[in-house]
C-alpha cells in the first residue's frame, strides 16, 4: 500500500485490477461473446428464471469488486502499476458467467433465425454461428499461445514463481530423496508452501504454522519434536531465529545446504 500497488478505498482501481485479470484469464473474444450476450438478454421478453441465474453467476465478480474495494482482497498486476503479478487467478471465477452470457447470445440467434426463415435457413445459421464461435475461440487460444506468459496473467506469475523458486525446489526434492522418518519443522506461509508437493510427504509428517500452538511448541524445542528442520535465509522465516539459538545448533547439523536454503537433521536419534 505504501508503494500505491493497492486498490483499497479506490473503485477505479479495483475494476481495473480485477478486469485485467478477468480478461487475461478467459480471453478478450469470450468477453465480446459474452457482452453480446449481455445486450440480448436485456432486449429479451423471455428472461424469466435465467435473470437470477446469470446474477447469481455473476455474483463472485460483484463480490471480488467489493472485496477489492475494502482491502480484504489482493491483485497485483500492470493496471494497479505492479512489476509482479500475484492472485489473478481469482479472474477465473468470471468463466463461469461468461459461458452462460455465450450461450445466451447464441441461443437469441438462433430463436432469431427461427422466427424468421425456413428449416433450411435455421440449419445454415446455426452452422455458421457454430463454424464462427468454434474458430474464433480457437483463433483466441492460438493467440494466448503464442506468448502465454505476457498474455495470462495467470501463467506470468506461474513462471516467474518456477524459476524464483529453483533452489528452494531444489532443497524440496533432496528433503523428498532422503528423507528416513521423523517430524519436520518448516514455516509455510512464504514460499515454502509451494515446496510442500515437491517434497511429497504426507501434512502429518509436518510442523506448519498452520498447526497453531502446536507449531509453536516444535518451535520453542525443535529437539523434542522434529527430526528435520528447514530453514530459509529469506522472508520473515520464523524457523530461522530458532535455528540460531546454541542449543539448537548443538543438537542438529547441516544435512542440505544452498544459498536459499538450509536443511537441519538432529545430531542424535
Amino acid at each position: 500500500m505504501a508503494n500505491g500497488v493497492s486498490t483499497k478505498s479506490d473503485l477505479g482501481s479495483s475494476l481495473a485490477a480485477l478486469n485485467l485479470a478477468v480478461s487475461s484469464s478467459v480471453g478478450p473474444a469470450s468477453i465480446a461473446i459474452a457482452a453480446f450476450g449481455v445486450v440480448a438478454f436485456i432486449l429479451s421478453k423471455r428472461r424469466g428464471d435465467r435473470g437470477l441465474l446469470l446474477v447469481a453467476a455473476a455474483s463472485s465478480y460483484l463480490f471480488l469488486v467489493v472485496a477489492l474495494y475494502a482491502g480484504q482482497a489482493i491483485i497485483w498486476n500492470p493496471a494497479v502499476r505492479s512489476g509482479y503479478s500475484w492472485n489473478n487467478r481469482v479472474g477465473m471465477a468470471s468463466i463461469l458467467p461468461v459461458a452462460l452470457l455465450s450461450a445466451v447470445g447464441v441461443q437469441t440467434v438462433e430463436d432469431l433465425a427461427d422466427r424468421v426463415g425456413s428449416g433450411t435457413l435455421r440449419t445454415w445459421v446455426r452452422s455458421i454461428v457454430s463454424v464462427l464461435l468454434v474458430g474464433v475461440l480457437v483463433l483466441q487460444a492460438f493467440w494466448f499461445m503464442q506468448h502465454p506468459a505476457e498474455r495470462s496473467q495467470v501463467i506470468k506469475e506461474a513462471a516467474v514463481s518456477w524459476q524464483a523458486d529453483a533452489l528452494p525446489r531444489q532443497a524440496a526434492v533432496w528433503l523428498g530423496r532422503h528423507y528416513d522418518g521423523g517430524r519436520i519443522l518448516l514455516d509455510e506461509t512464504g514460499s515454502a508452501n509451494a515446496q510442500l508437493p515437491h517434497i511429497g510427504l504426507p501434512l502429518r509428517q509436518y510442523y506448519l504454522q498452520a498447526d497453531g500452538v502446536r507449531f509453536q511448541q516444535a518451535l520453542a524445542q525443535p529437539e523434542g519434536h522434529v527430526r528435520w528442520v528447514w530453514v530459509s535465509s529469506k522472508g520473515q522465516d520464523a524457523v530461522r531465529t530458532a535455528s540460531a539459538t546454541p542449543s539448537f545448533q548443538r543438537d542438529y547439523r547441516p544435512a542440505f545446504a544452498n544459498a536459499a536454503i538450509t536443511i537441519y537433521v538432529r545430531t542424535h536419534g
